[in-house]
């Protein structure tokens, strides 16, 4: 069975990042196939990077850490928690790189520079995927802000509403 008539025909949600690597262009385009279904292709070359989440995502954050701002070259970086065993990399693994300054790791495409996820991938009990590589709906929303100390002088947060913690939040977050 493909992996698209799996995620099609499959009682939970899945979504499917593929990241294809282009040789020029980078063109990154993301298509809501089906319900649950969410598809990320980068340019056009047979190279590809395929991941696997099962919904749901435990939760999703705003990070304003130094190390996010510095990765993603914005306020910093908004992931979708999702357990490691509903989290698979089905291929492409040579494709990807990772920043480790300890903490949560960033995991990239060597061939667009795409931050993709993260956390504590691969060993670790929880993965963090970008939700700004998706562009369907995750069906989760982010819950806090964290790190809102840490944070550029630009970087004015949002009236919506959301707990700002200065650093880590509490443990059970």
């Amino acid at each position: 069975m493909s992996l698209v008539s799996e995620a099609l025909g499959s009682s939970r949600f899945r979504i499917v990042l593929g990241v294809i690597a282009a040789w020029a262009g980078f063109q990154l385009w993301l298509t809501l196939a089906a319900p649950g279904k969410i598809s990320l292709e980068l340019g056009g070359t047979s190279e590809k990077v395929n991941v696997q989440v099962d919904l749901p995502f435990t939760r999703a954050i705003h990070c304003h850490c130094s190390r996010c701002r510095k990765h993603s070259g914005a306020f910093g970086l908004t992931v979708g928690h999702i357990p490691r065993d509903q989290f698979r990399l089905l291929e492409g693994e040579e494709l990807i790189r990772v920043y480790d300054p300890g903490g949560a790791l960033k995991a990239f495409c060597v061939q667009c520079g795409s931050s993709l996820f993260g956390g504590q991938w691969p060993e670790g009990d929880r993965i963090s995927v970008r939700l700004g590589a998706l562009d369907g709906d995750p069906q989760v929303r982010p819950e806090r802000h964290s790190y809102v100390d840490s944070r550029a002088p630009w970087d004015e947060l949002p009236n919506d509403g959301l707990p700002r913690y200065p650093d880590a939040p509490p443990a059970d977050g």
